[in-house]
């Protein structure tokens, strides 16, 4: 027992030097004794691969809440932020709630009245009109006089009743507005320039948020393709705001900052995904990488702390790699790459009648999928088809769809008709199609309608919000 102890532990050897053990202690905040055993990274809970894909997405949230606190500052008392400018809509819905609802009451109880007067008043012109019902004295004069009073009496109740629905429709864009205005804190809609700018410059690089990661998580090859186009994203993000203004210059230094972290990361994700034995220098290399990240993450996310996955990636995984000289090739990767033909082959077979020969189809056909002629064939065949390299981390392709147009606004009054139960006042629009409709403001979208390395489709794309945080 002892001696498998040994074995699995290296002698107790350390994989990193006194030094550096010293100033991973004192930027640690704790004492980091030798772990006892080594476990299969699949066993533990940054196993192999998911431990990068997380830091690709710690990486990313933590840049993307720094960017949102940058909108979020007011540095020039003459400017409106955005986050002031959805406040101060709020308050206008609010005060235009209270307001429309004490003129509807007021409305409404006219319309009540004269609703009464033109009924009364329509039952008398029955009955003068009848010669058998109208009263001796009732002569043609008087009947004139009573229809000319009820035509009066409608004239009258018609501009009651359009501006009775006019402040109901106000009241309902009101409380619409309001009920997304009070949501929009707990959603992921972009809460300023910057935070916008940083989500679709990522879209436009080539990754996408997909729903089965949360809705803003990025799958390992997608964080693999932003960390590798990160110089791009930072060009599209430092244009967020104009030279001179106090925000462009913080998030200059930002992401000029987050570059530090996010070359190493690259290279050290690359190389856990290797799928080949590693050698000494390999390992060496591994090591200078984790170190870096280590040691930069705490710089530039100070508040944030030493966090599991951060923690296995510079103790843990270079102690695995040094141990086994593989990591990659241990991964749950392959594994749950079969999840898609297990699902495929469950789809073709559900209408078999018989349980017993359904599985022992759904088994061999596993069998025939998992042999490595077939693989090979398949492989070859993928590769020449998509006319890609075998071993490239690949991303499907990115979705060409123009989002959903909005169908044109109408006046309504001095409002602006959303639709046929609501309006807005005009100074509300731009906030509504945010929060609402995810349209961010044209100043926003500018940054990358002005670039001339983008598509006409993708500067469509960059005037919407993701579909996903709407």
């Amino acid at each position: 027992m002892f001696q498998k102890l040994e074995e699995d532990t290296n002698n107790g050897n350390n994989t990193y030097s006194e030094d550096e053990l010293r100033d991973i202690r004192e930027r640690h905040g704790c004492v980091i004794n030798k772990p006892l055993l080594d476990i299969h990274p699949s066993k533990q809970t940054f196993g192999a691969l998911h431990n990068g894909a997380g830091l690709e997405n710690h990486f990313k949230n933590n840049i993307d809440g720094r960017l949102g606190k940058i909108d979020a500052l007011k540095t020039n008392p003459e400017t409106v932020t955005w986050l002031e400018k959805v406040a101060d809509a709020q308050g206008r819905c609010k005060q235009i709630k209270a307001t429309t609802k004490r003129r509807l009451t007021t409305l409404k109880q006219k319309i009540k009245k004269l609703q009464a007067n033109i009924d009364s008043t329509r039952i008398n012109v029955e009955r003068a009109k009848d010669p058998r019902r109208r009263f001796a004295s009732t002569t043609d004069d008087c009947v004139h006089y009573m229809q000319a009073q009820l035509a009066s009496l409608l004239a009258e109740k018609e501009p009651v009743v359009r501006e009775c629905g006019k402040n109901l429709r106000l009241h309902n864009g009101a409380v619409a507005l309001l009920k997304a205005i009070e949501k929009y804190d707990g959603t992921k809609k972009p809460k300023g320039p910057a935070q916008w700018a940083f989500r679709k410059a990522i879209e436009i690089a080539g990754p996408k948020f997909n729903p089965q990661f949360g809705g803003m998580d990025l799958s390992h090859a997608h964080g693999l393709l932003m960390l590798e186009k990160w110089s791009e994203i930072m060009a599209m993000v430092c244009g967020a705001y104009k030279p001179g203004d106090g925000k462009h210059e913080m998030v200059a230094k930002a992401m000029e900052g987050s570059e530090e972290i996010a070359t190493p990361l690259f290279k050290m994700n690359k190389l856990l995904k290797s799928q080949k034995k590693w050698n000494d220098e390999k390992i060496n290399e591994l090591k200078g990488y984790c170190y870096h990240v280590f040691f930069k993450w705490l710089d530039i996310f100070p508040k944030q702390g030493v966090f599991p996955k951060l923690h296995d990636m510079a103790w843990h995984i270079p102690q695995f790699v040094t141990h086994f000289k593989m990591y990659g090739i241990l991964s749950e990767e392959s594994m749950e790459s079969r999840h898609i033909v297990h699902k495929k082959l469950a789809r073709i077979l559900r209408f078999m009648p018989n349980k017993k020969q359904q599985n022992e189809v759904f088994t061999n056909r596993l069998q025939v999928y998992q042999l490595p002629e077939f693989e090979k064939v398949k492989a070859e065949l993928i590769a020449k088809t998509t006319k890609k390299k075998r071993g490239k981390y690949n991303v499907k392709p990115k979705d060409n769809v123009l989002p959903i147009s909005l169908p044109e606004l109408v006046m309504d009054g001095a409002n602006i008709r959303i639709n046929k139960s609501m309006s807005i006042k005009p100074g509300l629009l731009e906030v509504y199609n945010m929060v609402v409709c995810g349209i961010v403001p044209s100043s926003w979208e500018k940054i990358f309608r002005d670039r001339d390395d983008i598509d006409d489709t993708q500067k469509i794309k960059a005037g919407y919000s993701s579909q996903l945080d709407r």
